[in-house]
């Protein structure tokens, strides 16, 4: 919501980790009433009603038995992405380097892996 100012370092402008919402129109009127009303910041509005919302043991089982079956796809997508961040890696220090030759026997070690 807020722009950081050119001259200061800051997380947004350094690349923090942060969750960002699609909201519609409607839901951005109520919380800039919800915000205007008890003057306090979008984030803390946001925590308050997450903290006092009543979610139930059934939707959180559900919840959890969705995740737990996502967990195998993200580990091997980490994996994958991993291997993906090495690689570039080699091939980058080695073009570097000029060492093409030592391009091709990390591809074929790869390769026979």
């Amino acid at each position: 919501m807020k722009n950081p100012r050119l001259y200061r370092r800051s997380k947004q402008k350094e690349g923090a980790k942060r969750m960002e919402f699609l909201l519609d129109v409607r839901c951005v009127q109520i919380l800039n009433d919800l915000k205007t009303r008890h003057n306090k910041s979008y984030t803390k509005i946001v925590e308050n009603l997450i903290l006092n919302s009543q979610i139930s043991f059934y939707k959180q089982q559900k919840v959890t038995s969705a995740l737990g079956s996502l967990a195998m796809l993200y580990s091997s997508l980490n994996a994958t992405c991993s291997n993906f961040n090495q690689i570039a890696y080699h091939l980058n220090s080695a073009t570097l380097l000029g060492e093409m030759l030592s391009i091709w026997a990390y591809c074929k070690t790869l390769k026979h892996n």
